[in-house]
């Protein structure tokens, strides 16, 4: 895992699987001030020369979406691999439950808090 902090709080992860030879983005995330900063766009470019240091010949950024961060990973490559994407296997009968409640219940605790919900919740 590496993170980027600011007044010593973090404000941007990205968390990684290696091998000897090839790195796998598994999560990023970001806070709102840093998402505006783009500070997961300077802690990717620190991952892939720590990376390139360890001798890794192959980044994989797991999956390009269609937004800004899309641009920012093409801008490391030659060519986009497509791939058969990934597969969730729901291990407990509750996983259902849990998959449709979380994002309701998010929004529900950030509109007591007084916040808006992120765009992303307002897909759900």
């Amino acid at each position: 895992m590496l993170g980027a902090f600011e007044d010593g709080k973090l404000t941007a992860f990205l968390w990684y699987a290696t091998s000897d030879r090839l790195a796998f983005m598994l999560y990023g995330g970001t806070n709102d001030a840093s998402r505006e900063s783009r500070a997961n766009f300077g802690l990717t470019w620190y991952a892939i020369r720590r990376f390139k240091e360890q001798g890794i010949e192959v980044l994989d950024f797991n999956g390009l979406l269609n937004d800004g961060i899309s641009r920012f990973k093409r801008s490391f490559g030659q060519r986009d691999d497509h791939l058969v994407g990934s597969i969730d296997v729901a291990f407990s009968p509750l996983w259902s439950v849990w998959n449709r409640l979380l994002p309701t219940a998010k929004t529900v605790l950030r509109r007591v808090k007084g916040q808006r919900p992120s765009k992303d919740e307002n897909e759900h």
